[in-house]
């Protein structure tokens, strides 16, 4: 298996910073760093890390962790990080199949009159 790159994790939805951080992340040990750490292992400017991270807290795809002075966050596992994706995924395709019926049932009441 090869290495897991920015753009694998952009073609399962997220965004490019946020895909350097969790890469980040993932090199850190126990997947845990700073927004110096989280910059420099993930290749992303520092002053992005702050927002970059709370889109990923917002997602479910990342943690603040409890620290005296300094933020730091982690990310779950591989496995962890993929069945969430793979969740936002599942929740984006149903809804989309809702809207579909919705257009599908409005086709056919229009063909009826």
């Amino acid at each position: 298996m090869g290495k897991v790159k920015v753009d694998d994790l952009v073609d399962l939805g997220l965004k490019p910073y946020e895909a350097k951080a969790v890469l980040g992340l993932m090199a850190l040990p126990d997947r845990q760093g700073t927004s110096t750490e989280i910059a420099e292992t993930g290749g992303l400017p520092r002053t992005s890390v702050y927002g970059t991270m709370d889109g990923l807290i917002k997602r479910g795809l990342a943690e603040t962790v409890a620290t005296v002075g300094l933020s730091k966050w982690t990310v779950g596992s591989w496995d962890v990080l993929l069945s969430r994706l793979d969740w936002e995924a599942n929740q984006s395709l149903a809804a989309y199949r809702r809207r579909l019926r919705s257009v599908a049932q409005k086709v056919q009441a229009g063909a009826a009159r």
